[in-house]
C-alpha cells in the first residue's frame, strides 16, 4: 500500500508515543520493532474490508481472572472496525467466556469460544479458512516458550491457556498481527530469542517463539490497539470517523469499569483497580489521549 509522508510521519509519531516508559524496562523492545506499527496497518487498509478475527487473554491463575491490559483495548478495536462495516469475531477459550462475553455482548460484538484442546484448535481453523478470514490479531495474549506461556515472573501457564499459536501458523491465509508488551506475548517469536533473553527479566525462558508477521511493541498492550486504530484512520481517511467514532478516554474508562464489575484484574497489581498495568487511570489514559491528537 502507498502512503504519504505526512500519514508515514504521523504513524512515526503513534510509534513513539505507545513506546513511553511505564517503569518496566520493556520498552528496550521498540527497537526492534521499528515501523511495525504502520506495516500492520497497512496490512489492513489495503484490502477494502477486510474479515478479523481478534484474540486475548492473559489469565492470571492465583487470581483466577483475566488482566485488564488486552480486553478493553481488543473491545476498542472490534468496535472501530464493526463501526468500518469489517467483519470482525472475537475468539478465545471457554474460561475467558465469563469475563469477554458480557464485555462484547455490552457493545454488540460477536465472539466465539472454544475448548483448549488442539482438535479444537484445528477444527476452528478449519473453519476460518472456510470463511475467508484475512487478519488474526492477538492483543496482550499469552503465547508459548518451548513447551508452555509463562508470566513475567517466570510461571507456567500451560493450565489457562489454550495453544492459539497454532493459528499462527504461516500455512494459513490469513495475516497475523499481535501487540505485546513484554516478551511472552504471542507474536514476540518475531523478536530473536537472543535480544529477548539479554534485554527482558527472565526472558531466556518466559520468551514466546511464536512469530507475528508484523509485531507491534506497546509498553502497555492497550495502547498498541488505541495506536492501530489510529493508524488506520490516517491511512483511511475515508473511514477516521468510523473508526474513531467511539473511541475515546471516557469510553475506555466505562470499557473498564465494566472489567472490574466482571472481575478482571491489574495484573501488575494483582487486585481489582480501574487501573492497567499498574498505572492509575489518569496516567494510563493520557497515553490515549496524546493518540488521539495526532
Amino acid at each position: 500500500m502507498t502512503y504519504s509522508t505526512r500519514q508515514y510521519n504521523k504513524i512515526k509519531i503513534l510509534e513513539q508515543i505507545i513506546s513511553k516508559p511505564t517503569g518496566r524496562g520493556s520498552e528496550v523492545l521498540a527497537k526492534y520493532c521499528v515501523d511495525e506499527l504502520l506495516n500492520a496497518a497497512c496490512s489492513l487498509a489495503a484490502i477494502s474490508s477486510p474479515k478479523i478475527i481478534l484474540t486475548t487473554g492473559f489469565f492470571i491463575p492465583d487470581s483466577q481472572a483475566l488482566e485488564t491490559d488486552g480486553p478493553s483495548g481488543t473491545m476498542q478495536m472490534l468496535k472501530a472496525f464493526s463501526n468500518a462495516n469489517w467483519q470482525v469475531k472475537l475468539l478465545a477459550e471457554a474460561n475467558c467466556q465469563p469475563f469477554l462475553e458480557p464485555l462484547a455482548e455490552a457493545l454488540r460484538l460477536e465472539s466465539m469460544f472454544i475448548q483448549s484442546d488442539e482438535a479444537s484448535i484445528q477444527s476452528t481453523a478449519k473453519i476460518l479458512e472456510q470463511e475467508n478470514y484475512t487478519h488474526l490479531i492477538a492483543c496482550e495474549r499469552a503465547g508459548f516458550a518451548e513447551d508452555t506461556p509463562y508470566s513475567m515472573r517466570g510461571l507456567s501457564l500451560r493450565d489457562d491457556h489454550a495453544k492459539l499459536d497454532l493459528l499462527f501458523d504461516e500455512r494459513y491465509p490469513w495475516t497475523t498481527i499481535a501487540i505485546g508488551d513484554g516478551g511472552n506475548e504471542l507474536g514476540m517469536g518475531k523478536i530473536d530469542h537472543d535480544i529477548i533473553a539479554k534485554e527482558i527479566h527472565n526472558g531466556e525462558m518466559i520468551h514466546c517463539r511464536t512469530a507475528a508477521r508484523h509485531l507491534i511493541f506497546a509498553a502497555v498492550s492497550n495502547w498498541g490497539a488505541f495506536a492501530l486504530i489510529k493508524a488506520l484512520s490516517i491511512l483511511r481517511s475515508e473511514l477516521a470517523g468510523n473508526f474513531l467514532q467511539d473511541l475515546s478516554v471516557e469510553s475506555e474508562k466505562k470499557l473498564l469499569e465494566h472489567c472490574m464489575q466482571l472481575g478482571i484484574i491489574d495484573g501488575i497489581l494483582g487486585k481489582v483497580n480501574l487501573s492497567v498495568d499498574a498505572l492509575e487511570f489518569d496516567a494510563y489514559s493520557s497515553v490515549l489521549k496524546a493518540i488521539l491528537e495526532v
